[in-house]
């Protein structure tokens, strides 16, 4: 999979909003200062994402498909990682960056 992470501010803001639709291999990692409790939202995502919280293990603590211009529960994460839809992944597994 190929991948962009982001640790600026701004660009953690953004996140996928106002992009066009991922390639079926790429992907976007939000890393965040320190783990925190974070909620996602798509307004201005116009297309459906997946979204995985990973903490700072590496190990995804939670998965959650998003519409747009929706909001995902709040969970602890120290990275986020925003996709097309994809159901490869399962809670308590690594996630190699």
């Amino acid at each position: 999979m190929k991948y962009k992470i982001y640790s600026n501010i701004f660009k953690i803001f953004l996140g996928l909003r106002f992009h066009r639709k991922l390639k079926k291999d790429e992907a976007i990692i939000l890393k965040l200062p320190k783990e925190i409790n974070i909620r996602l939202s798509t307004w201005f995502v116009f297309f459906p994402i997946t979204a995985l919280w990973v903490n700072n293990n590496n190990i995804i603590t939670y998965i959650e498909n998003l519409r747009p211009f929706s909001l995902s529960k709040r969970k602890k994460a120290l990275y986020i990682v925003e996709m097309n839809l994809n159901n490869k992944y399962k809670i308590r597994n690594k996630f190699n960056l």
